[in-house]
């Protein structure tokens, strides 16, 4: 899974060194989105001292995939919205289990289509910080935010109906 640049062409994926995003990857109803040196707009906000750039989709994307670039970032990606579920992936490069989780990634997301949360990306290795405050001993391990506050995690990836299982369990509640 990548993301589509400013000129809306395919760019690199959301991991470095994978292939390019096929035609088939951008027609899902997930959007993914970069903070910290190159940003695309989450349905128009964006946090201060980011950079965007708007990439053109036909229809709003419901569920966002955001690559946190900084710790700096992540606070106003993660911690500061209120009112969602935000789930954190904390992955690494070379990682079988996480190559695995993000042949999948895409179904679960649509799966949650209309469902009030944000995906975040985080790369342990390279926001070592981050996996440190969040005690990341293994990847990839999914931490669950609502309000600031972490209410769950799931260290590796179990499945696609144990994930959503997990994921609908901490979903606010209307």
């Amino acid at each position: 899974m990548g993301w589509a640049g400013a000129t809306g062409r395919a760019a690199v994926s959301g991991r470095a060194g994978a292939d390019a995003v096929s035609s088939r990857d951008l027609s899902t109803r997930v959007r993914i989105v970069m903070f910290g040196e190159i940003s695309l707009h989450d349905r128009g906000r964006k946090p201060a001292g980011c950079q965007a750039a708007r990439a053109s989709f036909q229809e709003p994307m419901a569920i966002s995939i955001v690559h946190c670039a900084s710790a700096d970032a992540f606070e106003s990606i993660a911690m500061d919205p209120r009112g969602l579920l935000i789930v954190v992936e904390f992955w690494g490069h070379n990682c079988p289990n996480c190559e695995l989780y993000e042949q999948h990634e895409a179904t679960l997301l649509r799966e949650l289509d209309g469902t009030p949360m944000r995906y975040v990306k985080v790369n342990a290795y390279v926001l070592d910080e981050l996996a440190t405050r969040f005690a990341i001993y293994g990847v990839p391990t999914f931490v669950l935010i609502r309000d600031g506050e972490v209410i769950g995690r799931m260290t590796s990836f179990k499945g696609i109906d144990y994930w959503l299982a997990v994921v609908r369990e901490h979903l606010p509640h209307p």
